[in-house]
């Protein structure tokens, strides 16, 4: 089956016959789902800099908005007013909730909601759940959310993380008890949740996957020196010119500690590193022959190294390729390829007849890049085959951004904010829209996505660190660089907070593809995608019950309570029904009569 065989990363982009891919037009319905790592600090700017959150939206042309860890309880969303103050209750659009329901220290965390634009919600009505997973525990945590709006059904999703990957890495001969028990509730949640989206679709709905799941599935969605390879028979990814001692099978490694692993540093006179030099094969750089290079006094360097540095002792004039899991300011690796042979002759022309001169030999960055793998093949490979199971050539789902961008690199949607990794764009692309392939999704063209240049394609690495940081304006705080710690808390952005030039920055026509929403906002960038016939679907009849959704929208519970007692307006209040509620004016107008 696809869970334990092989997937080609590419076969989830195969062409379905029953997906059309079109060109952006005016009749389409705009999906943004976002990480907000705290929803009400997130709110609090966006109402200071838009005046709302209604205002934002339209901004944006959403018209289905999810967010995931919103770590707000429903204790906070019990009226109206209070709603309205989180942006719960929203002119224009209605809101939906899961909250975690936990206990204790675990109280505080996790948590989604979904906004549906009125024009949506109008065509069959809406309905929500978290009662998703049919799993009691699950779904008290709160992680998932079930928005039916009859012919279409949206999951809003906040998957587990699983800990522990450096530890992994370090020693995979036994996996933490706690590493194996995350595992084994995040796959058993992906489980869950697949079988009730498939259900769904048994019913007729159509389906939409979004949120955080914690999860790379191919390779290029993390940076190339954090990709992961694995050591089989003794050797790096099974080959035998990359042999290793004192690694155990079946271990990983960071392609970035790997490659220093294998660097190699010659000390010779100067006379010899020129012979040593003009031995070199020109083959994507200065290649160590087949037979390998003897360099003295016992020493070969390995066939197919490729020559990175060349420095003369005491000497400013050298050749010296940065090592490639170094990063300049743009973040953009310095995947060298090695020194040209003129570069090397060049820093040894002018040295004595007795410099020393060191010759630095390593792996080809490239060749060993493309042999990484997803780091969370380390200790959730089982939970990754299963999500590609889902959009492979044989499943049911398509992930947008792949389906669109295949060709695009280093485009991530998450930073570790403590170490400023946002402004060297050292991320992952932890955050998906998944669409069910009976949707016709709006294609946008990689030419199309932020951070291209009249130098840069879009689909470079240069274009996504200028995403990133909006060609370098967005930027961190060099005190935490060299500190790393987090001087103010937010990533060094205090000052640029309230810069509209910049906030504003985040605005595109829709489109199919990543949001680059200020770092302020959230550690997690936005990601978006466009469909057509959303709007327009026949109203279908609603799966969930309108004691459920009461349970994911507290304000409107709470008013019918009051109703019941002869407070408010008339019997059966919706969502929409609320926000007349939650004007003061209104209410103290009822209350005097």
């Amino acid at each position: 089956s696809d869970l334990h065989n092989p997937i080609d990363p590419l076969e989830g982009l195969a062409p379905c016959c029953k997906m059309g891919v079109l060109a952006p037009c005016e009749d389409q319905t705009h999906v943004v789902s976002w990480n907000a790592a705290g929803f009400a600090r997130t709110h609090d700017l966006i109402r200071d800099h838009y005046g709302s959150l209604s205002a934002y939206l339209k901004r944006h042309e959403a018209a289905i908005f999810c967010v995931q860890e919103t770590k707000i309880k429903a204790a906070a969303l019990q009226n109206a007013a209070e709603s309205r103050k989180l942006g719960a209750v929203l002119d224009g659009y209605q809101s939906f909730w899961a909250f975690n329901e936990l206990k204790g220290a675990q109280s505080n965390v996790n948590g989604v909601a979904t906004w549906i634009r009125d024009d949506l919600v109008q065509i069959s009505g809406a309905r929500a759940t978290q009662q998703v997973l049919g799993d009691k525990d699950l779904d008290r945590e709160g992680r998932c959310l079930l928005v039916d709006l009859g012919g279409l059904v949206v999951f809003n999703v906040y998957a587990p993380y699983v800990p522990g990957l450096e530890r992994d890495l370090r020693d995979t001969t036994e996996k933490s008890n706690h590493t194996v028990e995350v595992s084994a509730k995040k796959l058993r949640f992906l489980e869950l949740l697949h079988k009730r989206a498939q259900a769904m679709r048994q019913l007729g709905k159509r389906v939409i996957i979004c949120g955080d799941l914690n999860l790379t599935w191919r390779p290029a969605d993390t940076k190339a020196h954090r990709r992961c390879v694995k050591v089989l028979d003794g050797c790096l990814a099974g080959r035998a010119d990359w042999a290793l001692q004192g690694k155990k099978d079946a271990s990983w490694m960071r392609v970035g500690e790997a490659l220093k692993l294998f660097r190699t540093e010659v000390t010779v006179e100067v006379e010899k590193a020129k012979m040593l030099v003009a031995s070199l094969v020109d083959d994507d750089g200065l290649r160590v022959p087949r037979s390998g290079l003897a360099t003295g006094a016992g020493c070969l360097v390995a066939p197919g190294r490729v020559l990175v540095g060349v420095k003369v002792a005491r000497s400013e004039d050298a050749c010296d390729s940065k090592a490639a899991d170094a990063e300049d300011k743009s973040g953009v690796d310095s995947a060298v390829a090695g020194c040209t042979r003129d570069a090397a002759l060049k820093a040894l022309a002018g040295a004595g007849g007795g410099c020393e001169v060191v010759l630095n030999f390593q792996i080809p960055f490239a060749e060993l890049a493309e042999t990484g793998q997803a780091p969370h093949m380390v200790n959730e490979e089982v939970g990754v085959k299963l999500l590609k199971s889902w959009i492979s050539s044989s499943g049911d789902y398509v992930d947008t951004f792949a389906k669109c961008h295949g060709e695009a690199v280093d485009r991530f949607t998450y930073w570790f904010q403590q170490s400023n990794s946002r402004y060297l764009n050292t991320g992952s692309r932890l955050d998906y829209i998944l669409s069910d392939k009976e949707l016709q999704l709006v294609s946008t063209a990689t030419a199309e996505l932020a951070g291209s240049s009249t130098d840069q394609a879009a689909h470079t690495a240069q274009a996504a660190w200028n995403a990133a940081t909006n060609y370098g304006l967005w930027h961190g705080s060099h005190h935490q660089v060299q500190k790393g710690i987090m001087g103010d808390g937010q990533g060094g952005l205090s000052l640029q907070q309230d810069d509209m030039k910049l906030n504003d920055s985040q605005f595109r026509t829709p489109h199919t593809g990543i949001l680059y929403t200020p770092p302020k906002y959230s550690d997690h960038a936005a990601v978006t995608a466009c469909f057509l016939g959303i709007a327009g679907s026949e109203k279908r009849d609603l799966t969930v019950s309108q004691e459920e959704t009461r349970r994911s929208t507290p304000w409107v519970a709470q008013a019918s309570i009051a109703r019941f007692f002869g407070v408010g307006t008339k019997t059966g209040a919706t969502p929409s029904a609320a926000k007349s509620d939650s004007n003061p004016g209104a209410a103290k107008k009822q209350r005097a009569r």
